[in-house]
């Protein structure tokens, strides 16, 4: 049976991630002061408000619907880590809310208001010794938009949990770090349980700073995808995501900083079941490489490449090489920011439920943002986030015999003002 349009249209979208993705609202590099609470704790507050223009808010490759819309994005944190210091105890604690109202009198635009959540605490022990470890939980909820036009929104509720230990013996030039953590990905809308995720990541990492400023590392991943809900007619195949890269990182010169790394993936996806034909796995070498230029104080740029596979829950996994060019630049208490990126996503294990056969996604997107302080605790913005994917292959739709193809091309423009307080 197929999904419903309204829900088979938005995997795109919601499901593989590589839609819009949040802004960030970084402003800038200025260190908020906070409100000093007794002699350990600081709290800092912060406040974005901002309007947008969104070009087509539900992702549609024509009848493209437009809307204005406010965002809103109270935070705070609170931290005992002191400025230019250090504790043999660290701890954070970080909250913050995204609201968004469409300012729209089509009924079906303005019912897409979203709430979304972004939480966090980590402790960190023996900071100080040559032996530490941190515990830490992150929980994130994310709403958006479908790709058809419904009063149904997508909210996705992730929680990550983990611990990590670090061991630097020797005076700090061979570093070791083992992590392990548990995260869960849910949907809150029933139809899309199937693709809820339970992930288990561990993880191993070895470094020798053979320079002041350069090392040469070890990384080695695995990580368990298991799907608690499955469905059927389409079940999602588990995986145990294996990854091995050795990589240097650190200074060429004086200006140029480089992280360059190469290794050995495997996804192993476990195909069983009547309703899952076989497919092959992802069995292939990985890399990428990132230089970092800084030819002036008022001046950054950076560029680089990666060739990786990602889980996905469009089909099994989507192979990727992606390529990224970004520029900073300060003029006189002007920050300007620009970043232009481009992927290519190779889909696997697409089932005829899902969309009409395996396919490539051209995935682009550009960044310009432009900030002015006028205080150090007030900073004001704007900017355009441009979106666009281009694909050979089309979502399912409906359900037999009036089952169709859509589309899953766009281009999505976002424009906006904002005006941030932090403390």
């Amino acid at each position: 049976m197929r999904l419903p349009r309204y829900l088979s249209t938005s995997i795109l979208a919601v499901l593989i991630g590589v839609s819009a993705p949040a802004r960030a609202q970084d402003t800038g590099t200025m260190a908020p002061t906070g409100f000093r609470l007794g002699n350990t704790f600081v709290l800092h507050l912060s406040f974005g408000a901002e309007v947008d223009y969104d070009s087509n808010v539900f992702y549609q490759s024509t009848s493209q619907r437009d809307s204005f819309f406010l965002r809103l994005n109270p935070g705070f944190e609170l931290t005992n880590q002191p400025r230019g210091g250090q504790r043999s105890i660290l701890f954070n604690l970080h909250g913050g809310l995204g609201y968004i109202e469409y300012l729209s009198n089509r009924a079906v635009t303005a019912d897409h208001r979203q709430f979304n959540v972004d939480a966090g605490v980590m402790a960190s022990f023996f900071t100080m010794s040559p032996y530490s470890f941190s515990v830490y939980d992150n929980y994130v909820r994310t709403t958006q938009p479908p790709y058809t036009a419904t009063n149904e929104n997508f909210n996705r509720d992730t929680n990550d949990v983990g611990v990590r230990v670090a061991l630097s013996p020797g005076g700090g030039r061979l570093t070791f770090n083992v992590g392990y953590s548990f995260g869960i990905d849910y949907f809150e809308t029933a139809a899309l349980r199937p693709y809820d995720v339970q992930l288990h990541r561990v993880e191993l990492r070895a470094s020798w700073r053979f320079l002041p400023k350069t090392a040469i590392y070890i990384d080695v991943k695995e990580g368990i995808y298991l799907y608690p809900h499955p469905d059927a007619s389409a079940p999602h195949p588990d995986s145990y995501s294996l990854r091995v890269v050795a990589g240097i990182r650190g200074l060429i010169t004086t200006k140029l900083t480089i992280d360059a790394w190469a290794g050995y993936a495997n996804g192993f996806y476990q195909w069983s079941g009547a309703a899952m034909v076989p497919h092959d796995n992802p069995n292939t070498g990985i890399g990428g490489v990132s230089l970092t230029w800084k030819p002036t104080l008022l001046s950054t740029g950076s560029v680089g490449y990666v060739h990786d596979f990602q889980n996905s829950l469009l089909g099994a996994y989507y192979d990727e090489d992606m390529v990224y060019v970004s520029w900073t630049q300060l003029v006189w208490r002007f920050t300007g920011f620009l970043r232009f990126q481009y992927s290519n996503l190779r889909f696997n294990g697409v089932q005829a439920i899902q969309a009409t056969s395996n396919g490539t996604d051209n995935y682009i997107t550009l960044n310009v943002r432009i900030d002015y302080p006028f205080k150090n605790w007030l900073i004001a913005s704007v900017g355009n986030d441009l979106f666009f994917n281009k694909s050979n292959r089309s979502i399912a739709t409906g359900v037999p015999p009036a089952a169709a193809t859509v589309p899953v091309d766009y281009i999505k423009d976002v424009v906006y003002v904002r005006l941030t307080f932090q403390y």
